[in-house]
């Protein structure tokens, strides 16, 4: 069962369905509810199966929810300030008990709709419109939004990511006389990315503009389009630097979708904030996010470690309740699939209350392609890259700091490669 690490410091209150939920002021809904032990927040589109936070940075559907009237939020990136009505969408009955789960039950290996009694007008239409009606994130906001506002900007350097590349990055650039204006976004609640997985210590930006909370949409001719809440601000840089990081990577295994499978990053984030999600936790495979959470529960938590090749097959109704594991080389199918003579003793079979996934993730690199790079595709990597010069130099105005870059996930070696990039982009403003 989750809980909490220590006492909150600044409680405050908000809704969840039916129920009043108790959070740390400030930190994301996803976290309160996580922690209040409700790991199941969203459901499917289509089939409607239960689902929990995966990444909680925004980049997966696990955590939305409709908040004070506003349809598929991202809880992971609201701050909760107290008073929030957070409520369970896409779902008829309950977020536990939803009658629409009857389609993953008839059709356990999905459904093409678009294909199902395709030739059968009548059947066809029928098919199409209840598919069209089951289907679906939520209904329309309850009220019309206020249109908001729109403006535009121009600044010496724009770095895109408030983590440990573009910390280093901006922090470089802002403290030399020739930088006249360093603007830096993140999407974040707040900056520092990875680095607060991690534990590591936040740096002061005195000299650099911040924009937290605040989406970089695309790059168009030159420009960057930012979605600043009820504000868009399209920011005209003289230099460009991405440091966007890497996607939550993931492994393919029966269970990987179910609540309480959890990228390692956002295990470790949590730990961090005093959270976990139960006393018996999985850690799959080894890396800088596994090593962080393990660090931060040493004593309130008993992991079980799995490598990341072995077989693996998690079970579970509403959440992770168990995994099997067969360490082995080569190909071999889970428990449930295997044939009825398997040697005995061949799985291992734990009892667990969440499973991290820490695996490599593909880098974050299409802000990059939008904005000119050239990008190829590396299997070792993760998948692909933008392809750079020796000083992170992706295209004319355009950099790559740090791991989108292809440079860690040592954060050595990032800041090392980010202050590269800063000296050739004050190197470029000088010209």
């Amino acid at each position: 069962m989750a809980s909490r690490l220590a006492p909150l410091r600044r409680p405050v209150e908000f809704r969840f369905d039916d129920e009043t939920i108790v959070a740390e002021q400030g930190e994301p809904l996803a976290f309160a509810l996580l922690a209040s032990d409700k790991l199941v927040i969203s459901r499917s589109p289509k089939l409607h199966r239960p689902h929990g936070p995966y990444c909680l940075r925004g980049g997966c559907d696990g955590c939305t929810a409709r908040v004070n009237g506003e349809p598929n939020v991202m809880t992971c990136l609201v701050p909760c300030q107290g008073g929030e009505t957070v409520a369970t969408q896409n779902v008829l009955g309950s977020r536990r008990l939803d009658v629409l789960q009857l389609t993953d039950w008839f059709f356990p290996k999905g459904i093409d709709h678009h294909h199902f009694l395709a030739g059968m007008p009548a059947a066809s239409f029928v098919v199409q419109k209840l598919a069209r009606h089951f289907a679906g994130v939520g209904r329309l906001p309850e009220e019309v939004r206020t249109p908001g506002t729109a403006e535009r900007e121009e600044v010496d350097v724009l770095v895109v990511g408030g983590g440990p590349a573009g910390l280093t990055v901006a922090s470089e650039i802002a403290t030399h006389a020739r930088a006249k204006a360093v603007l830096l976004v993140d999407d974040g609640v707040a900056m520092g990315g990875s680095l607060w997985a991690r534990g590591s210590k936040i740096p002061d930006l005195p000299h650099v503009r911040i924009y937290e909370h605040t989406t970089a949409l695309g790059i168009y001719e030159g420009e960057a389009l930012l979605a600043r809440g009820d504000r868009a601000v399209v920011v005209r840089p003289r230099a460009l630097v991405l440091a966007t990081g890497t996607h939550e990577g993931v492994l393919p295994f029966p269970g990987n979708d179910l609540p309480g499978v959890m990228s390692a990053r956002a295990g470790a984030r949590l730990a961090r904030q005093g959270i976990v999600l139960g006393r018996r936790v999985a850690v799959m495979g080894d890396g800088p996010y596994a090593e962080a959470f393990l660090r931060a529960t040493k004593g309130r938590v008993e992991p079980i470690m799995v490598r990341a090749t072995a077989a693996v097959a998690v079970e579970g109704t509403l959440r992770v309740n168990s995994i099997a594991v067969k360490e082995t080389a080569g190909r071999s199918r889970p428990p449930a699939v295997r044939a009825q003579k398997r040697p005995k003793n061949a799985w291992r079979q734990y009892d667990v209350d969440a499973v991290l996934v820490e695996t490599p993730g593909p880098p974050a690199f299409e802000l990059a392609e939008q904005a000119g790079a050239q990008v190829v595709f590396a299997p070792p990597r993760g998948g692909y890259y933008p392809i750079v010069d020796g000083n992170g130099r992706a295209q004319a105005k355009v950099w790559c700091a740090g791991e989108v870059a292809g440079t860690g996930p040592d954060l050595t070696a990032i800041r090392a490669q980010a202050a590269v990039v800063a000296r050739d982009v004050l190197a470029s403003l000088s010209t």
